[in-house]
């Protein structure tokens, strides 16, 4: 009972609640983006696209989209963790609209350094300038 009563104070909680919103917030704008993009014709103008940048995209939208789901159970995980246990959702929607461009900023450049990167080097032995090939 202690330690339920630990997490419930230092916001463990909102914290979990708030990443499975956000998780599946992200995946069903993925999922829905990936059939679109894909498949139907209304994205046509896409096709001549590498799929690397069309994954970007999707991915970029999906972000945005789990990061703003997010944002205010992240908020009140922050006010429990300054201990601010009694706040109105007036106060919680007005520091989570400051909060929202920084989260936004990291969770999208996370993906897109991370994205990236894995996309460059899995595709080294297409440089001609390079003798080998990534095992």
């Amino acid at each position: 009972m202690f330690l339920f009563g630990i997490a419930l104070i230092s916001g463990v909680v909102s914290g979990f609640f708030g990443a499975g919103i956000g998780a599946l917030s992200f995946m069903t704008m993925h999922n829905q983006l990936t059939q679109q993009i894909y498949a139907e014709e209304k994205f046509s103008f896409l096709t001549p696209m590498d799929f690397r940048v069309k994954n970007m995209i999707i991915y970029l939208v999906s972000d945005i989209a789990a990061s703003l789901t997010r944002f205010p159970f992240e908020t009140r995980k922050q006010l429990v963790q300054m201990a601010n246990y009694d706040v109105d959702l007036k106060v919680i929607t007005r520091n989570a609209s400051l909060g929202l461009c920084p989260l936004l900023a990291r969770d999208v450049t996370f993906r897109f350094i991370l994205l990236g990167s894995y996309y460059a080097t899995t595709n080294i032995e297409q440089k001609p300038a390079l003798k080998y090939t990534v095992p």
